[in-house]
């Protein structure tokens, strides 16, 4: 029986090891956001990334419909790296859609149950399509963006960007 609860006892001491062991990030995180404009009106459906100048993890957000994001690192929502980054945009065509399924097919099983999927993917020897950049590629590049950034611990971190 004395045996019994010794091993009992390990156990839930190497649970409780594993457990708490876990640290979560270890870098400092602030909300972020911002909005996005190009000429002036707001660009929808664009991956937004902040690349930190110094540090280990990227910051992304995709913006809505009147072009507004938040950032994410470590988890939804939870902002961007403390310090300077560099910013880059994009968006794809077809980002703002979704791909149409036909429901009946996918219940049945088979390629057909989204048309062109095959095609667009490269499968049966076709070339996989590249997606189309709806905004100047200077902005998606992180050498050649020219837009710059600094999160603060303490400030409003939202931050205009405005693609000309």
């Amino acid at each position: 029986m004395r045996s019994t609860w010794v091993g009992l006892a390990a156990v839930v001491a190497a649970i409780g090891i594993v457990v708490g062991c876990d640290k979560g990030p270890t870098e400092s995180v602030a909300k972020a956001g911002g909005t996005v404009t190009m000429n002036g009106e707001p660009v929808a459906s664009a991956r937004v990334t902040f690349h930190p100048v110094s540090g280990s993890r990227i910051s992304h957000g995709t913006t809505d419909a009147m072009g507004k994001f938040t950032l994410s690192t470590f988890g939804v929502n939870d902002g961007a790296l403390i310090g300077k980054h560099k910013v880059t945009v994009s968006k794809v065509e077809g980002a703002d859609s979704t791909p149409k399924v036909d429901v009946e097919a996918l219940r049945k099983g088979g390629v057909s149950a989204m048309p062109g999927y095959a095609d667009q993917m490269g499968v049966g020897g076709k070339k996989a399509e590249q997606p189309k950049q709806l905004i100047p590629e200077k902005y998606s590049d992180k050498e050649q963006s020219t837009f710059e950034v600094e999160v603060t611990a303490t400030g409003t971190n939202d931050f205009p960007i405005d693609l000309k």
